[in-house]
Formats: structure tokens, C-alpha cells, sequence
């Protein structure tokens, strides 16, 4: 049931008794992850679509027995889930440097679960910091000398997709 990412599996079961465990996975091109275990003959396992590329995914159930009683996987459902989307866009983006220190903030990316900084000086250096917590990095030991050229913020997924990358302003 539902659409896009999130998904609740209601199933009921017959059969399931004492030694037999039923774990569920979920398949797809590239993608293979275990979504849980069915307790009880009936429940609901919810569940989020697994990062990676969109697509067609099957639900399919392996039947564990202590006795060794081969089963075949069972197929419990199909979607499409939707494709890996890239973080939101970076705002607010400002960066300042004082006595060898640059200071940069902005305001997080919508799901973004680090941020990507780049720092382009006036002496050709570029340096790149990831922050995984918070909106705010200073990065020391520069040099008094050192110029800002350019400053740029950009959110990145858990899957490593990164949104578009905002200009700081520099002050």
C-alpha cells in the first residue's frame, strides 16, 4: 500500500509455527536489502524504498525451516519505486575571513545528510570540507595573506547525490 519511497506491507500468513522464520527482502536492479522478518500469521512491515536507481522492485519471502524441508522464495509484491532524488538547494550561503580563519554558514539543504564546502583562493589553493552536523565551518591556518575568491555550499545525500551548489556571499 501507499506510493513513492514509503510502503506498508499488511500480509497474512498460515503455516507459521514454532521453527520457521519467514524473512522478507526486497530486490531490484542493484539493489538488495533485507526488510525484516514476519512474526505472527499477520502484521504489517513497513518500509522505505532503498536508495539507488528507480525502477521495478519485487518483494520476495524466504521460508526457514529447522527441518530441512526445501521451499521455494515466494514473490509477495511488486512496485516501481521512484528514483534517488538529489538534495535540496543550499541558501543563505555567506563566508567571511578573518586572521587566516574563513568562516562559512548557511542554511541546511532539505534532505541533505552532509554538506559539500569549497573554498577557492586568491593563491590558487582550493579546499574542500564535509560537514556532516550542523550549517557552520571554519577552516584555520589559511595565512593573514590569504584572499577568498570563490565559496561554495552544496547538499549531499546518504547515496552520494549531490543538489546544487550555492554561491556564499563574501563579506
Amino acid at each position: 500500500r501507499r506510493s513513492g519511497g514509503a510502503r506498508v506491507l499488511a500480509y497474512r500468513a498460515s503455516g507459521i509455527g514454532a521453527g520457521t522464520t519467514v524473512r522478507v527482502f526486497e530486490r531490484g536492479a542493484g539493489v538488495s536489502r533485507p526488510l525484516g522478518t514476519l512474526r505472527n500469521g499477520a502484521g504489517v512491515l513497513r518500509l522505505r524504498a532503498a536508495e539507488g536507481r528507480g525502477g521495478p522492485r519485487t518483494v520476495v519471502a524466504f521460508v526457514e525451516r529447522r527441518a530441512p524441508v526445501r521451499r521455494p522464495r515466494l514473490t509477495l509484491a511488486r512496485y516501481v519505486a521512484p528514483g534517488a532524488q538529489p538534495a535540496g538547494a543550499v541558501a543563505g550561503a555567506r563566508a567571511t575571513l578573518r586572521r587566516g580563519v574563513a568562516t562559512v554558514t548557511w542554511r541546511r539543504a532539505r534532505g541533505a545528510d552532509a554538506h559539500l564546502v569549497r573554498l577557492r583562493l586568491a593563491d590558487g589553493r582550493v579546499l574542500v570540507r564535509e560537514v556532516r552536523r550542523g550549517a557552520r565551518v571554519q577552516v584555520r591556518g589559511l595565512g593573514t595573506a590569504a584572499r577568498l575568491r570563490q565559496v561554495t555550499v552544496a547538499g549531499r545525500t546518504r547515496a552520494g547525490i549531490s543538489g546544487p551548489a550555492a554561491r556564499a556571499r563574501l563579506g
